[in-house]
This record gives structure tokens, sequence and C-alpha cells, in this order.
């Protein structure tokens, strides 16, 4: 009979031993445990066998719901949510149900369905689940408790992906000291927070501020666990981000091909981390105008996403509108525009009409028609998404300046130069801050306010222009 967490690991090791990569065969227990829930195809039958059904377990004890938690965890690993999900609320049932209440792991299942629900892009639920746990931590435990530090972020990520950026720093930075304080300055936990700090500077366009916080965690997360880790890959993976940005593809493919080779050594081929990284390095050979080797990355990331995640998830969003933005590059409008609209049908769906994400498919798809020169379509699209960028944290984003710019685009083509150079300068504002006076985005700007200058004989001013673009 199995009455110990022992006795379920050892069983759970024989019955699965075989799902291990060799090269992991010297791991300690816990972590061997850990990797065996990424590799497994059917645990779930395993689970059900040590919970009691086929051991003639009369009564399950609260050391079963661990079982539970491993086995959903499990599942997240691989990208099974709603099983997750379901083993994660059959856990958490038999601990409310109890006499005697373990709030530690009450606050590790609410904070583990937050994290559930934001793979699942359903983040308003994400941060329900996330304030609970904070709830409970307040209530039983310290306000610099290590759980409350995790509710915090998770907090900060469900509302940054609903839109909602006002209080998002100011949880992440109380996450950040408290995990400081109880732990170390070089910890995995201050290593998380340090990257959702990254990916909130990412998010609202201050570049060297994110690349900062990106860094300090993936050098911590290298420090603790080796280029062989998860974490470490995502950190390339941000870091990446930014020197794509930057317009450094070279060295955005250098760490996105790190993140790849982290990522295969320890998942299957057909993960949504291995597909984000694939979707990644589409996107530099997509930038750098090889747009065949972009397609054939971006296809195995496509493939991946449908497979697994459906037709109603975020990042199948946003494959299908890298794909557009592929084709769209390469010329082929038609196949463009239909990848477009897969990406607003989804981003709609679950985001509503008012969300950033959705800002930025509406200016995709005037992209598209201006460049089939449907001016008075693009405008439409253009302003749809104007007005959200305008009241959002995004007022000075590249994104936003990227409408500025189409904004003066079509204005041009409609000879209106004086309301063309006009969003020219709007454009221009943005970037110059962002980007610099030298990067081509910059470059292109101080083009186009030179040939209006020149267009309207304003010859002085347009040779201050050309000038800078040199």
């Amino acid at each position: 009979m199995l009455t110990t967490k022992n006795d379920w690991l050892e069983i759970c090791f024989k019955m699965m031993y075989e799902y291990l990569p060799k090269s992991f065969q010297n791991f300690e227990s816990r972590e061997k445990f850990n990797i065996i829930s990424i590799h497994a195809e059917s645990i779930e039958e395993y689970a059900v066998r040590l919970r009691g059904d086929k051991y003639g377990i009369d009564s399950i004890s609260l050391d079963f719901c661990d079982y539970d938690y491993n086995l959903a965890n499990g599942y997240n690993k691989v990208a099974k949510h709603e099983q997750a999900l379901k083993w994660f609320f059959k856990g958490l049932g038999y601990i409310e149900d109890c006499p005697d209440k373990e709030y530690s792991r009450i606050i590790d299942f609410y904070s583990n369905l937050s994290s559930v629900y934001q793979e699942l892009g359903r983040y308003h639920e994400g941060e329900e689940w996330a304030n609970k746990a904070l709830s409970v931590c307040k209530k039983y435990y310290d306000d610099d408790d290590l759980r409350a530090a995790a509710a915090y972020n998770n907090i900060a990520v469900s509302q940054m992906y609903q839109g909602k950026f006002d209080n998002v720093l100011e949880l992440n930075l109380k996450a950040l000291e408290i995990r400081k304080m109880k732990s170390s300055e070089e910890s995995e936990d201050v290593a998380n927070t340090s990257s959702n700090i990254g990916f909130y500077y990412k998010t609202i366009g201050e570049f060297d501020d994110a690349l900062k916080w990106y860094t300090k965690a993936m050098n911590i997360r290298e420090n603790i666990f080796g280029k062989i880790n998860l974490s470490f890959a995502n950190s390339c993976s941000g870091v990446a981000d930014i020197y794509k940005y930057k317009a450094d593809y070279d060295k955005a493919l250098e760490y996105y091909q790190t993140a790849l080779e982290s990522r295969k050594a320890i998942l299957k081929e057909e993960h949504t981390d291995v597909a984000l990284s694939y979707n990644d390095i589409a996107i530099v050979y997509d930038h750098t105008g090889n747009f065949d080797e972009a397609l054939k990355w971006n296809s195995k990331a496509l493939e991946i996403v449908q497979k697994i995640l459906g037709e109603n998830h975020p990042y199948t969003a946003t494959t299908y509108a890298n794909t557009a933005g592929i084709y769209y590059r390469k010329g082929d409008y038609k196949k463009s525009l239909e990848y477009h609209y897969k990406a607003l049908e989804i981003k709609e769906r679950l985001l509503g009409n008012q969300h950033t994400d959705v800002a930025i498919s509406y200016n995709n798809i005037a992209v598209l028609n201006y460049a089939m020169k449907d001016y008075d379509e693009s405008l439409k699209w253009n302003l749809k998404a104007l007005v959200i960028f305008e009241i959002s944290p995004m007022k000075e984003h590249p994104d936003t300046a990227a409408v500025y710019n189409n904004l003066g685009n079509i204005f041009y083509c409609k000879n209106d130069l004086n309301k063309a150079l006009e969003w020219y300068f709007k454009d221009l504002s943005i970037i110059e801050k962002v980007y610099g006076s030298e990067h081509p985005v910059t470059i292109n700007a101080y083009k186009n306010i030179a040939e209006i200058y020149k267009e309207i004989s304003d010859y002085e001013k347009a040779e201050e222009y050309y000038k800078k673009a040199l």
C-alpha cells in the first residue's frame, strides 16, 4: 500500500524512467521528477494508479494532493493546460474541504491556477486567482512573505497582458524588494522578477532599461542553472527581443539560437516554447530580407501552435500575424491579409476591441490596404488603431509612431502635404527618443520630412533633414 511521497516517487521513477534522456540520469530525485513531468506522455494513467484507484487505498490523505499538484505541473510543462487545470482543481478541492486547512498549500494552488490561466490567455481569471492568493497570504502570513511576492508578480503579468499598465511596475518592485530581502540578490526569484520588469519596459518601448533587466535575469539564471535550462532560455529570448528592436539582428539571432538549443535539449519538438523559438528566428530572417528562410521557420512554429493551442489562443494569433508580416514583405498582399484577419479574429474574441494588441492588428491591416493603394480603407484602420494607442501607456511606443508614419504616408499620397508633415513630425518625436538619430527607422523619418519640405519648396528645411539622414 502506498502511503508516503517517497513510495510514490519511487514507483513514479520506475514506471517513467524510460522517458528520461540519458543525460539526465544522474540528477537528484526532485530534479528527476521535474524532467519526468516534461517528458512523460502517459502520466495521468500512472497518477490514477498511484492515487489509489488500482492500489485499493480507501481514503485520500492530504499527501495525495501533492500528487495532483505535481501531475498538474507536469501537464502545464507540456502545454496541456486544460488537463493542468483539472488536476489543480482536483487537489485544491481536497485541501479546501479539509477541516485543518494548510493555507500555504492553498496559496500554492491559487498561484499556479493563476499561471495556467495566463498560459491559456485568460488573463482576467489569472488576475482573479493571483488576488485570491495574495488575500490569503496577507490574512495568515506576513506582508513580506515570499508567497506574497509570487502573487504580486502574477497580478502584474495578468494586468499587463490586459493592457492595464498603471500598477505593473509598482507590483513588480514590491515583489523584487521581498525576494531580495528573503533570499538573495542572485536568487532564482530575483531573476524571475527582473525578467518581468524587463518585459514591462520592453512593452512600453524603453529598450535600454529592458535590456538591463533582461540581462540581469539571464546572468543570474546561467549562474544557478547553466545553459541547459528553460528559465535561462527565456532570458536569452528576452535579450534577443531587445537586440531585434535595436536592429542588431546578428546579436538577436545569436541569442534566439541559444534559447532554441536549450529548449530542444529539454523539451520535445512539439512544445510551445520550441515554437516560440522558431517564430523568433523567423522574424529575424524576415527583418533581414530572407523571406523564404523566414517562412520555413514560421511554418514550423505554426504547425506546433495549431496542434497544441488551437484557434483560440493569443500565441496562435501572434503566429498568424508573423506569417502575415512575412507574406507582406514578400509582396503577397492577398495571403498577408488572410493571415492578419485570422489574427484579428482571435484577438478581438479574447481581448475585446480596445486592447493594444488589437490596435496592432488594425495597424497591420491599414498598412496592407495602403500597399494596395486603397488609401481611404487604410485611413479607416489607422484611425481605429490610433484611438486605442493614444489612450494607452503605449502612446510613446514605436507601434504608435508607426501609425503616425502610416497616416503621414496616406496624406502624402492624397497630396495633403501639410497634414502629411504634421503626422511625420509626430512619428519622429517618438522614434528619435526611442531609437536615437542613427537608427534606420529614424533616418527614414528624416527622409520623409525632407521630401515634404522639398515638395513645398522649402529647400533650406529640406536640406537640413536630408543632412540628418546621411
